[in-house]
């Protein structure tokens, strides 16, 4: 009962540093008994819920991932949560996906971290070796390379007709000087 009221106070002194407007993400994974194949969902509720059973301080929850599988590869399970909650904590990820209209969307974001992801492995390197970052990729850099990806590419028009003019309602003005001669009767 003691245990319940210091980490309770713990997480209030947490809560006070976490900033006004804060959204939360939770992260469920786990092996079963009942599934042959792993399944993962990924929620991005339409209104933020409160659910203080699932976040460790009161915090609206916005997000949750959850993947299930079976029992015999619950290590990997661990590592995409781990994943998933380093995504999470990537504040142009978490402008990506709260930005989000498709599931592929989503995906692209997933994606464009993880090209811009340095993965170390757990052994075989000496951990005491500071790596340091790359001096010429910034979080502004990262963000504009994320949103050009998203820029939709169109391909060029045969019609000249299509073409934009630079001017309001110029497209208008072309078309009714084109056909002008049809309608003068």
């Amino acid at each position: 009962m003691l245990e319940n009221i210091k980490d309770n106070e713990s997480n209030k002194r947490f809560m006070k540093k976490i900033p006004s407007g804060a959204l939360g993400a939770t992260v469920l994974v786990a092996g079963v008994d009942f599934l042959e194949e792993p399944i993962a969902v990924f929620i991005r509720f339409s209104e933020s819920r409160y659910v203080p059973e699932l976040t460790e301080v009161d915090v609206p929850l916005k997000f949750a991932f959850v993947l299930l599988g079976p029992v015999d590869s619950q290590s990997a399970y661990k590592e995409v949560g781990r994943s998933m909650g380093t995504l999470f904590a990537c504040k142009i990820f978490q402008r990506s996906i709260l930005s989000a209209k498709t599931k592929y969307d989503i995906l692209q974001g997933i994606t464009s971290f993880m090209d811009d992801s340095t993965v170390l492995p757990a052994f075989g390197w000496d951990h005491t070796i500071r790596i340091e970052p790359p001096a010429n990729i910034s979080e502004k850099t990262w963000a504009y390379s994320f949103h050009n990806t998203h820029e939709v590419t169109h391909a060029e028009h045969g019609d000249p007709t299509l073409k934009r003019t630079g001017r309001i309602f110029g497209g208008l003005v072309n078309d009714i000087k084109r056909k002008a001669e049809y309608y003068v009767s």
